[in-house]
């Protein structure tokens, strides 16, 4: 009886032991659980909260650039229209001579030109006639000369070649045509011819000194 006793004794105590050591385990797996859900439940809040971030800088970028590319095309619009009224402003009219039908008198036409240039007015010359195309300004100087205002020009070669080309009465037109446009756009008193920074010289004539109106 008392082996058996003792054996019941050890059974029980074991036993116990062992449903403490379980519910034990239990416990421990649950609390381990509870942790783990508990960190992946605090991830997912972070990874929401960055990713809601991430949404608000990404739609504060795209308005950002929105408004700079609205800022950029109203600038361009603006440029486009005051470099227009520019244009508009710096256009000008001016009185282009030369020669009549018959060459007995001199004929004007009224011509736009986009600003008052040596070239542009020299153009409208060109486009009428009166000289060849392809002529250069070597220079073009606009002073007061003795109280009174004086254009000195200053062709290449190629206007030279051309004027002896023609005959008096032609010369005679070309001469009196840059003559008269010239003083009338730059509203000046007189002009001075020259070529190459030489006196003009056709076979015709001479022409060393400034010019009036023809």
């Amino acid at each position: 009886m008392g082996r058996c006793g003792n054996m019941k004794k050890r059974i029980f105590i074991i036993t116990i032991l062992s449903i403490a050591i379980l519910t034990a385990c239990n416990e421990s797996g649950k609390t381990n659980d509870i942790s783990k859900n508990g960190q992946d439940k605090k991830q997912a809040e972070k990874l929401e909260i960055n990713t809601k971030k991430n949404s608000d800088k990404e739609e504060e970028a795209k308005e950002e650039k929105e408004t700079q590319d609205n800022d950029n095309t109203n600038e361009s619009d603006e440029n486009k229209e005051s470099k227009s009224e520019t244009e508009i402003k710096k256009e000008v009219t001016i009185s282009v001579f030369y020669s009549n039908d018959d060459a007995t008198a001199f004929t004007a036409d009224m011509v736009k030109i986009k600003e008052l240039t040596p070239e542009n007015v020299l153009n409208a010359l060109a486009d009428k006639g009166v000289i060849d195309k392809g002529i250069k300004i070597n220079k073009f100087e606009v002073s007061e000369v003795d109280g009174m205002q004086s254009i000195d020009i200053d062709f290449d070669q190629k206007f030279k070649e051309y004027i002896m080309s023609c005959g008096s009465t032609q010369e005679y037109y070309v001469v009196g045509g840059i003559c008269n446009t010239f003083i009338k756009a730059y509203r000046a008193d007189r002009i001075k011819i020259t070529v190459d920074g030489n006196c003009l010289e056709t076979g015709h004539n001479d022409y060393p000194d400034y010019m009036f109106e023809f």
